[in-house]
């Protein structure tokens, strides 16, 4: 493709963009002012995007609690029950992880790694395009979790259409940057997760021109939605409302990224890319049970291969649009388990090396996720090796003395 970038190993989209000279950009349009505007605007919502959604949960509670109040009739069990209803929905009390300016960055790092591995490159404004909508894909969560994804659309119509002043590249962004997540509706009352082909088919300019220069946009929304789907780790804990038993349901949430040390793209033997997971858990937290809902309890290690399976589900679907330019044939799994004796051990030192742990042990589960056999066959294998009884008793007999209370 003509005006293509391809990028190498450890470079950064956004770096290059903005300050690599010898990229081609439109003549009618300033495509790298437009980002950094885009970029400048949309940081207030970053910052707030981690603490509004709790936010704006409280604001429901208090107009449902309102609503129920401001009937006619005076209070009766009838009402109590609605209020007690409304206090006992969970999903009015999560409380998320960090999706603010460190996640962004995190995206853009991976959709970075990501385009190293590709064998071609994107044109300018295809390039505009992605992390524009990077920056925009979680920004609508000041306005709460629910339907953020298509909430976007006010953000766009409020801050970034000034920015680029052209309809047709505006839709583009907003389509790429609202199939991260979601899901979209048949006339057959069908739900769907597929989101890319059904959104973006909307405006699908795969085989034209814009400006001379082609935009893939079903490409960029599959980048976009397999970097954000591996864009979870320890980088984005609350690690002070965990320390202080804040988060309730979604604390395993919180557990689940601290667990996440890192994730990274090698090949092996047969030059295959596969995509790697290593995962650090406590000793401690292998049988504590963390809520879930209301009525269902999880332990971390099955929220981690349940996780691990939908990145999988998310690995084959996203393939699917890359594959003509890249593709990663299946996910390794390493969870470390932990056992030390030294409570007072720093583990934000723990990566670097720059600790010392007396009486130090550690177990290793591992597995493997890819496409084998007739799809219905698919992760029966690896459900019998990620089985908590069987891995306590290993434990065990390794003298941890972990209790059994599944």
């Amino acid at each position: 493709m003509k005006n293509e970038v391809k990028l190498k190993k450890d470079q950064n989209l956004e770096d290059i963009f903005l300050n690599d000279k010898k990229i081609k950009f439109p003549e009618c349009i300033d495509i790298k002012l437009s980002y950094e505007n885009i970029r400048k605007e949309l940081k207030k919502y970053h910052d707030n995007a981690d603490s509004n959604p709790s936010i704006i949960s409280l604001k429901e509670i208090i107009k449902e609690i309102q609503n129920i109040s401001n009937e006619d009739s005076d209070i009766d069990h009838d009402k109590l029950k609605k209020i007690n209803k409304i206090l006992d929905n969970e999903d009015y009390f999560i409380f998320l992880n960090k999706h603010g300016s460190i996640h962004v960055q995190h995206v853009i790092e991976n959709a970075s790694k990501i385009l190293s591995y590709f064998n071609s490159g994107l044109n300018s404004l295809e390039i505009f395009v992605l992390l524009s909508a990077i920056q925009l894909h979680d920004s609508a969560l000041v306005y709460g979790r629910f339907n953020h994804e298509i909430n976007i659309n006010t953000i766009m119509n409020k801050e970034i259409n000034k920015y680029i002043n052209d309809v047709t590249l505006s839709n583009i962004i907003f389509q790429v940057a609202s199939t991260h997540s979601g899901k979209v509706k048949y006339d057959n009352d069908k739900v769907s997760k597929d989101v890319i082909d059904n959104k973006s088919s909307k405006l699908d300019y795969e085989n034209n021109d814009f400006l001379n220069f082609p935009i893939r946009s079903k490409l960029l929304a599959a980048i976009l939605r397999f970097a954000d789907e591996i864009s979870d780790d320890y980088r984005r804990v609350n690690e002070q409302a965990l320390k202080d038993n804040m988060l309730g349901v979604s604390e395993i949430y919180h557990e689940y990224s601290k667990s996440v040390r890192n994730i990274l793209i090698y090949k092996d033997d047969k030059n295959h890319n596969i995509l790697k997971i290593h995962y650090r858990i406590d000793k401690k937290l292998i049988n504590k049970k963390f809520k879930k809902t209301k009525e269902k309890e999880i332990f971390l290690i099955d929220e981690i291969f349940n996780r691990t399976k939908k990145m999988e589900l998310e690995r084959r679907y996203c393939m699917r649009f890359m594959r003509d330019y890249f593709y990663i044939y299946g996910i390794e799994v390493i969870i470390k388990i932990v056992n030390y004796t030294d409570d007072n051990i720093d583990e934000s030192n723990f990566e670097s090396g720059a600790y010392t742990v007396n009486n130090y042990s550690e177990h290793i589960v591992s597995y493997s996720l890819y496409e084998s056999g007739y799809p219905e066959e698919d992760f029966k294998e690896n459900e019998k090796i990620i089985n908590i009884e069987s891995i306590i008793e290993e434990l065990n007999k390794k003298g941890w003395d972990i209790k059994n209370e599944y």
